[in-house]
């Protein structure tokens, strides 16, 4: 299973910091984290971007039972 840290307005979504998600790249976490918090999720995450590992990544980036997955969405400040 891959630990996947949602922060910001989409942990408020789906209620929670963390999901366990059976991912095998990175392009597999996105269905699995609307299906937990629906729309408003999906709306969310066109514009997140993805880390794994401390590393940027891509949606394409294939996925190992240990990696860590943020979901980040875009941060405004002042």
């Amino acid at each position: 299973m891959t630990t996947v840290l949602v922060f910001g307005p989409l942990r408020e979504a789906l209620g929670k910091s963390s999901l366990s998600i059976d991912a095998a790249s990175v392009a597999e976490i996105f269905p699995a984290l609307i299906e937990a918090g629906g729309e408003e999720v999906a709306t969310l995450l066109a514009h997140c971007r993805v880390w794994v590992n401390g590393d940027e990544a891509t949606t394409m980036l294939h996925l190992g039972p240990n990696d860590e997955v943020a979901v980040i969405p875009p941060v405004a400040g002042g």
